[in-house]
């Protein structure tokens, strides 16, 4: 029990309540002092006789007043009503919390009349003490008027005879305290509101009324046959059942306003319970939380959930199978700004779950773990799980961010013909350090058999093994627009996903594409595996590719891959810093690939029965450890190149291995530290520093260092040598500017280019 302190000052009727005649407050003794009558007996100080009917009753008003010590006529004399109240309310109190917390509230519920500071202060705390033990709240002793239809006075001594007496369009209306029962509405449209004074006549501020429901004897609210209820200004506890704290079927409708649902328990629905026609909307100061349960612990949805409330959240909930916050099988559920937090569940789906053809659309939701002691958990798709179903996250600040899995997806996992939509909004953390998403295989999210239409950011997600940001398999399907999949370094926080001990930081395909428009890679590590960025395996697709109709390449970089690693360590793998290709197709156009490194093949690396294909890029400062191939390295497969430009790659601009080969076409070679290809089976229109794909002749950058400095500078041999080409560059600019085409990344135009990111 916590030290309270308390303003003393009630009317003497509140006393009664606690067994103290209100005659025995302020009373003075008819025998005078001296010689006393029978039966009378001097009190313990020796200063007054007592009458024997007053002996065990003896108030605190009767005790000497300060200054009357000694004269025992003034002693005796009533102390002033506002005295006599305040030490009354003090007995009653120090008898009520003597006898523990709930005779306190029965206390406080017997007061008549608007309750004063003390008995709210002490109904509050003993509140807190109740929960903290995980005791039910009682309610008043019956016979107490507490309840009310449509106004006062109140007419009622418990809920459901005024639920039962209610017709459409009526309030039940609560006097603000603790409340037992459970509570059946059927076929009635009505509203019950709590946090009203004594006399059901005004609403109190900041009061609720307390519902607990009797131990295992099912919901605390039944709600069915087309019922539609408001429920205000309420808390909801103590239910055992399905929908252990809310069940509502039979096409009903529940609508909760400052009400909150919390420590309740139910096989399916631990909170709430929505059957398949039925319908829940919370907003308004509503949360579901720390309540448990198999399936859906916090809420089970087969109907329709609404919540569009900003501090409103579904939080703190556990689940011993799926859906630790909410369990979503057929049904659709709607979240505007609320948030579903540190939920868990043993199985799939610690924040949702969804099977079934559940529907799920999330705008400017947050889905986060608490920092202590952990985070959000499952086994797998902490953040959401859907099986069969679709998500929609819609909003620039919609994060799924802080969710460990402890097999796969960390944020979202995806299987069974799933969809996720996601339109802005970050599945990772943005400025908190250490706030992505974790799991064994995609920390960020897991796709199987499934389709991920994305534009947004996926960052500083981390896999033990494969798929950092990204894992992808079963056929699943990519398709990335104006994306971040890892961002520059802030402070000296990484926010790149990683891949720990596999491969793929970025994404990792196995049998499945990735389509990427105006989309950028940057930071992404595989710590001890292949495709710092990007892995691609068996059979798996990579397209990459700028839209110049939604990208401006004045002012930023519309398609680039940039700072990713593929360990370094011999002699692990560790092959393309950026992409990582193993017998899979590989279109990379219109794109920026710099300061990636690995040990082989810092920026691109193909090897299998893969063909690759690079037009209108500018594969620049990459790095190897291995020499030959710090740009692109070819180990297997057919590699073309088009009108592209490798320039000062550390470990050379590109290596043919083995029975590999490199095509090579209006391509400049230049500045590279070492280097000569391997087998070159068609080589066109090329300057090439080794003299292996074209002579070695100064291209005479504009100015050799930067992004803006690969443009061809004045006389250069590259300008129109070459008879044939790409209908544009790597800015989009229409080929050829003069008679005919430039060799290299950029042609000559009228174009000015600026590069913002350097």
């Amino acid at each position: 029990m916590r030290m309270r302190r308390y303003c003393r000052c009630i009317s003497i009727a509140a006393l009664a309540v606690a067994g103290l005649a209100p005659a025995a407050y302020g009373a003075a003794d008819a025998t005078p002092p001296g010689a006393p009558a029978p039966g009378f007996q001097r009190n313990s100080e020796g200063d007054e006789w007592i009458a024997p009917d007053r002996i065990a009753t003896r108030p605190r008003a009767m005790q000497p007043a300060p200054g009357t010590e000694g004269d025992p006529v003034r002693a005796l004399l009533p102390l002033p009503a506002a005295k006599a109240e305040e030490h009354a309310l003090g007995l009653a109190l120090d008898r009520a919390r003597n006898a523990g917390p709930a005779a306190v509230l029965e206390l406080v519920a017997g007061h008549p009349g608007t309750l004063p500071p003390l008995l709210v202060a002490a109904r509050q705390d003993a509140t807190r003490d109740l929960a903290a033990d995980g005791t039910p709240t009682p309610t008043a002793p019956a016979g107490i008027l507490r309840v009310s239809l449509n106004g006062g006075p109140c007419t009622f001594d418990a809920i459901q005879p005024a639920v039962n007496a209610a017709v459409n369009g009526d309030t039940v209306r609560l006097a603000a305290g603790a409340y037992v029962g459970n509570v059946d509405v059927s076929g009635k449209t009505i509203t019950i509101e709590g946090g009203y004074d004594a006399t059901c006549g005004a609403l109190v501020a900041g009061q609720n009324a307390t519902i607990a429901g009797v131990t295992a004897s099912g919901s605390v609210f039944d709600v069915s046959n087309g019922s539609t209820l408001a429920l205000r200004n309420l808390d909801i506890s103590g239910g055992n059942s399905f929908g252990a704290g809310i069940d509502v079927l039979g096409t009903s409708t529940v609508t909760l306003a400052n009400t909150d649902v919390h420590n309740n328990a139910g096989a399916s629905g631990g909170g709430v319970y929505v059957g398949g026609t039925s319908t829940v909307n919370f907003s308004a100061d509503s949360d579901i939380y720390d309540n448990t349960g198999s399936a859906g612990a916090g809420l089970i949805v087969y109907g329709t959930l609404v919540g569009s409330d900003s501090s409103s959240d579904i939080y703190g909930n556990d689940s011993t199978s799926d859906g630790g916050g909410i369990y979503v099988s057929g049904g659709t559920v709607s979240l505007n700004n609320a948030d579903v937090v540190a939920n868990t569940a043993v199985g799939s789906g610690g924040g949702i779950y969804l099977t079934n053809g559940a529907i799920a659309t999330l705008q400017n939701s947050v889905f986060v773990g608490e920092t202590a002691p952990c985070c959000q958990t499952a086994a797998n798709g902490a953040g959401i799980y859907a099986s069969g179903s679709q998500v929609n996250i819609l909003g620039a600040s919609s994060t799924v961010l802080n969710n460990v899995a402890t097999a796969a997806g960390g944020g979202i996992h995806l299987a069974a013909g799933s969809t996720l939509t996601m339109t802005g909004g970050s599945v990772g953390a943005d400025v908190v350090p250490d706030s992505g998403n974790e799991a064994a295989i995609g920390g960020g999210i897991y796709a199987d058999t499934s389709a991920m239409v994305f534009s947004g950011r996926i960052i500083a997600n981390v896999a033990t093994t494969t798929g950092g940001g990204i894992h992808a398999l079963g056929g699943s399907t990519i398709d990335l627009s104006d994306a971040s999949i890892g961002l520059e370094s802030v402070g000296g926080t990484d926010r790149g996903n990683r891949a720990t001990a596999g491969s793929g930081g970025g994404i990792y395909l196995a049998g499945s594409t990735l389509d990427a428009v105006n989309s950028s890679f940057r930071n992404n590590r595989a710590a001890a595996g292949d495709g710092g960025a990007i892995a691609a395996l068996a059979g798996s697709g990579v397209a990459i590719d700028a839209d110049f109709s939604a990208c401006n390449p004045l002012t930023r970089l519309c398609s680039s891959l940039r700072d990713n690693t593929a360990t370094t360590s011999l002699p692990a793998n560790g092959n393309g810093g950026a992409i990582y290709v193993n017998a899979s197709t590989l279109d990379l156009a219109h794109s920026y690939l710099s300061g990636n490194a690995a040990q082989r093949g810092g920026a691109v690396y193909q090897e299998g029965a893969a063909s690759g294909v690079i037009d209108n890029t500018l594969v620049y400062a990459n790095s190897s450890v291995v020499s030959f191939g710090a740009g692109v390295r070819v180990a297997g497969g057919i590699m073309t190149v088009t009108h592209s430009t490798l320039a000062d790659n550390v470990g050379g601009a590109g290596y043919s291995q083995g029975t590999a080969t490199h095509r090579i076409f209006n391509t400049i070679i230049w500045g590279n530290s070492v280097g000569a290809f391997g087998t070159l089976t068609t080589v066109s229109c090329n300057i090439d520093q080794a003299g292996v794909a074209g002579p070695a002749t100064n291209p005479l950058f504009n100015a050799v260092g930067t992004v803006d400095g690969y443009r061809l500078g004045s006389g250069s041999p590259a300008f129109d040598a070459c008879p044939g080409g790409l209908p544009d560059d790597l800015l989009g600019a229409p080929r050829p500017a003069g008679a005919n085409f430039d060799m290299g990344a950029f042609e000559a135009s009228a174009l000015v280019f600026r590069d913002s990111f350097e």
